[in-house]
Order: structure tokens, then sequence, then C-alpha cells
């Protein structure tokens, strides 16, 4: 990957984008990760290479915490161009009232529920709030975006900003 690492010597995800997506994928990926670094010159956000899961991962995080996670053709899901995934045990507790419901019903449709993969999902099975809702048998990736398209990338920049929102009021 020539000139697209960062002084660690790992990927930079805007330049491992343009290197692996083409055409509207690669646009819409790309504005996504435009709008997740918008705003945040605090100092606090960060997206960084994340080896922990898999090759091809990157993590977003803001005061230390989950953002969300995004895979671009990560191997170990050979299906997807990319997955955006986002963990929280309440995302959204608070801004339920505020968020649009079309955006709400997207969130709702790609919770994840837990497959028992090892992944210390907790003795709970983890109940967990997204957007208002309540859900049980979450898995520890609360919602799992697969291959979205522009519409749907533009649900997640929202969810996200709610997440970053949840723990710039609670970290």
């Amino acid at each position: 990957m020539k000139n697209s690492l960062n002084k660690n010597l790992t990927p930079i995800l805007e330049d491992f984008i343009r290197e692996k997506l083409t055409g509207e994928k690669q646009q819409n990926a790309l504005d996504f990760v435009a709008h997740l670094r918008a705003g945040d010159e605090s100092g606090d956000f960060s997206i960084c290479y994340d080896t922990q899961w898999g090759e091809n991962i990157w993590l977003a995080k803001k005061k230390g915490e989950d953002v969300c996670y995004i895979n671009v053709f990560a191997p170990h899901s050979p299906d997807f161009w990319m997955q955006v995934l986002i963990r929280g045990d309440h995302i959204g507790e608070h801004a339920a009232m505020t968020v649009d419901e079309h955006v709400k019903e997207v969130a709702w449709a790609n919770v994840t529920s837990c497959g028992d993969c090892g992944a210390n999902c907790g003795p709970e099975k983890r109940r967990r709030t997204v957007l208002g809702k309540g859900f049980d048998n979450v898995c520890t990736t609360t919602i799992m975006f697969n291959n979205p398209d522009a519409a749907t990338f533009d649900c997640i920049k929202i969810i996200t900003d709610v997440r970053k929102n949840d723990i710039r009021n609670h970290a």
C-alpha cells in the first residue's frame, strides 16, 4: 500500500478506501469518514487501525470509548465490501425523542442478535437500548450495517453522531 501508511506503519483509512473501493461505494465511504472526523477538533476523537479483531478494521473512538468499527474488505467477512459496527449498551437513550423515525427503524432493523460466538457477551446476554427501544440477546456489536448504500450511510451518520454525544455526555 504505497503512501497509505501513517508513522506507525498502519494503513490510513481514507487511503485504503481510495485503493480498494471505486465509484459510489468509494464516495459514500469517504463522505462517511469525513463526517465522522468533522467537528472533533478537541483532540479527543480518533480513527485508528485495529488488529484486535482481524485485518482491514479501523476503530473510531471518542474520549477513549468506541464509536464504531469500520471494516473494509475484512477477510473474516468476505461477503461484505464494508461493515460499520456500532457498540454500546444504551445508544441514544436520551436522544430517542430527537431522532427521526426512519433513522430509528434503520437502526432497529440492524440490531445484531447474539450468535454465541464466544465474544464474552456477559451473563445477562446483553439487554440493550437503541434509540429508545429495548432489545434482548444482543451481540456485543450492537448494530451492524453490511454493505451500506448512500441512504443507509445517511442514517449511520446520525447514529454515530448520537453515539458520540452519548460518550461526550457520559464519559
